[in-house]
């Protein structure tokens, strides 16, 4: 999906990781990045808490691709277009929950 929006949509990507506790997202989305054809259009945030910077990315997005819940709230905050990629029901809960379940994909039966 990544090499697709960037080759044939023109995108570049900012990958934001939102866990640092529990899961490493940081370490997952630079394996992401290490299976893309383009690396220069695919950029790993450092984790941070800084939110005036997050906020900052979300303005200035065309789009969102997130499975972490907050990441679907500022999008929706943001009022951007998103893909949800649930992969429990507080995902895709939140999702019914303001009309956009169109807009969720369970990552167990989703295929690009």
């Amino acid at each position: 999906m990544c090499n697709f929006l960037m080759q044939e949509k023109g995108y570049e990507i900012i990958a934001i990781p939102f866990e640092q506790l529990r899961d490493n997202d940081e370490q997952y989305l630079n394996t992401i990045k290490d299976k893309v054809q383009n690396k220069n259009l695919f950029h790993v945030q450092k984790y941070s808490l800084d939110i005036n910077k997050i906020f900052d990315l979300y303005v200035n997005a065309n789009l969102v691709i997130g499975m972490r819940l907050h990441s679907i709230i500022l999008a929706h905050k943001f009022n951007k277009p998103f893909i949800a990629l649930s992969y429990s029901e507080k995902v895709s809960g939140f999702c019914a929950s303001i009309g956009q379940e169109r807009d969720c994909f369970d990552v167990r039966e989703w295929r690009f």
